[in-house]
């Protein structure tokens, strides 16, 4: 499998909440990531691939020097690990980290990291409305 050369977001192809959110994306960012569905990965890709079902959309970082170095991770955090060749950011941080690529919406992920308290009020939201994307996509076929 082939990785993206930009830095690229991870979704449920299958769910239509997951979808939606990442049209509104596309529209914000264009093309400035890329935009992989989950299914698309193998099973063993940083335990996000098909059969990995661990409720969150990512955002895939590069380390440009070590692209093609795999590795365990070196740093777990609530919404980040940090691997020998990427970043990997989830839920909200995800979120917040691709809009960063937009310019002007960096702001949101200066006060994700700056004002704790902001941080959490957003994983507290994000966890909410990934607990219930299949009722909120009318489809209920949303597997992350």
């Amino acid at each position: 499998m082939e990785l993206p050369k930009k830095n690229f977001i991870i979704y449920d192809a299958d769910c239509g909440f997951c979808q939606n959110s990442i049209n509104r994306l596309k529209k914000i960012l264009g093309d400035k990531i890329a935009y992989m569905p989950r299914q698309d990965l193998p099973d063993e890709f940083y335990n996000i691939g098909p059969r990995n079902q661990n409720g969150a959309i990512r955002f895939f970082e590069h380390n440009s020097s070590k692209q093609n170095q795999l590795g365990e991770a070196i740093i777990h955090e609530n919404y980040l690990s940090v691997y020998p060749n990427a970043k990997v950011y989830s839920s909200a941080h995800a979120v917040f980290k691709a809009l960063s690529y937009s310019g002007w919406l960096k702001i949101l992920l200066a006060l994700y990291y700056y004002l704790p308290l902001f941080g959490v009020i957003c994983e507290a939201f994000y966890s909410v409305v990934a607990r219930y994307r299949s009722e909120l996509s009318g489809d209920g076929t949303c597997k992350i």
